[in-house]
């Protein structure tokens, strides 16, 4: 699930997990400062997590739809040549439009611990951007539920965030 950032301190961010009986496993994360999106796709091949035996379901900002000013496809263009480029099973569920923050929110927190106290979301150490973003991501101070984008970590949480929405 991916995250497009292009500004200073605002990374290029992608979370891997594994979605299993309605629990979430994250098991790695691509956080890389002005990065291409294609270079997000290098990193996991670097990684060895691309594999042609496992099938991938492809989800984050819905806009990444929209044509990138520094050419003529958009980043969902480029994931979805790149990943096919390598002959790997891609399913993309990507929705028309981003939720809420505060529905994304919830369903996190959710997914974080229930009402009963089941957890059914965990981080692995491969993971430690998205460790630190579900710890410490706030809201804009006096904003009206908006979040405080300015950390680093925060645009990680926020890909985990359109998974679990979406999934």
């Amino acid at each position: 699930s991916w995250d497009f950032n292009l500004s200073e301190g605002k990374p290029m961010s992608m979370c891997c997990m594994q979605y299993i009986d309605d629990t979430f496993h994250v098991f790695d994360e691509v956080v890389i400062d002005g990065a291409r999106t294609a270079d997000t796709i290098d990193e996991l091949d670097h990684k060895g997590l691309l594999r042609t035996d496992w099938n991938y379901q492809i989800c984050g900002d819905a806009a990444g739809k929209h044509r990138d000013t520094r050419g003529m496809r958009s980043d969902w263009d480029i994931i979805l040549k790149e990943l096919q480029n390598r002959n790997l099973n891609v399913a993309f569920k990507v929705p028309p439009a981003n939720p809420g923050v505060r529905n994304r929110h919830n369903k996190v927190n959710a997914y974080c611990k229930n009402a009963e106290g089941q957890v059914r979301l965990f981080v692995y150490d491969k993971a430690p951007t998205v460790d630190e973003g579900l710890r410490l991501v706030k809201l804009k101070p006096g904003a009206n539920y908006i979040e405080d984008d300015s950390k680093r970590y925060q645009h990680v949480t926020t890909a985990l965030g359109y998974a679990v929405y979406m999934l």
